[in-house]
């Protein structure tokens, strides 16, 4: 199920996200969500509990389907604020040069330890309510060394394209009725959204790119060996020109 992808790559980046603040940063970027701080903590709250969508299920009881977009849209755009506030402060970060990733789990260990058994909406939600929960972390048990310096700047180019790529299928999202785009789709793009923007997807994502790459260029080589052979048949008469 697409739900289950998302729980294993989230218990992946989620180390990743443990950073999203100031783990390892002297000094960083001001982060331009910053000024609107008692929002962010309101929202840490809002989303820290798995009952967040309960104005969506009312409207669903209703049978209210404007109630319904309403609600979701509400809940959609929170939830991207909040990605965005830890994308910033993680960016900050790398362009700080400090950034670090934690690859222990350490005490996030137990709240995403769901694992490959992420398959109901109820343990999506769970996940959403630990991405809420670690913004305000401010301890890690493993410290290492994620990345280069030298490659902050292509890895921040990857994410942002990345990103936008994602955020891009929410808002086509919030833009049709609730039951073409439910509270549940929107919450698996929302993941996907928050992954986006992790080095550990970056690099991924450069790898794949680098790897089709590869293989272009080695079918184009073969296709052009495969003209120059067949040129040289026609040539020495073994084939009809």
């Amino acid at each position: 199920m697409m739900l289950n992808k998302v729980g294993l790559s989230v218990l992946l980046v989620s180390a990743v996200l443990l950073l999203g603040g100031c783990f390892g940063v002297v000094v960083i970027p001001q982060n331009p969500l910053m000024s609107d701080s008692k929002k962010i903590e309101e929202l840490n709250s809002k989303y820290s509990k798995t009952s967040f969508d309960g104005s969506v299920k009312e409207c669903i009881v209703k049978k209210d389907k404007d109630c319904m977009k309403k609600e979701r849209d509400i809940i959609i755009n929170e939830l991207i604020l909040l990605v965005d506030y830890n994308y910033q402060s993680y960016e900050g970060s790398l362009i700080a040069g400090k950034a670090k990733s934690n690859f222990g789990f350490g005490m996030a260990s137990t709240i995403l330890s769901l694992g490959s058994a992420v398959s109901t909406v109820t343990d999506t939600k769970t996940i959403i309510s630990s991405i809420a929960s670690l913004t305000s972390s401010t301890r890690t048990e493993i410290d290492k060394n994620f990345y280069y310096e030298q490659t902050a700047q292509a890895l921040i180019v990857k994410m942002k394209a990345l990103r936008a790529t994602k955020k891009l299928s929410l808002i086509k999202g919030m833009a049709i009725p609730y039951i073409d785009y439910t509270m549940e789709q929107g919450l698996v793009d929302i993941l996907e959204y928050y992954r986006a923007g992790t080095l550990a997807n970056a690099v991924q994502s450069i790898y794949e790119d680098a790897a089709h790459q590869n293989r272009s260029a080695e079918q184009a080589n073969m296709e052009a060996q495969d003209k120059v052979r067949k040129t040289e048949l026609k040539a020495a008469g073994f084939l009809e020109k």
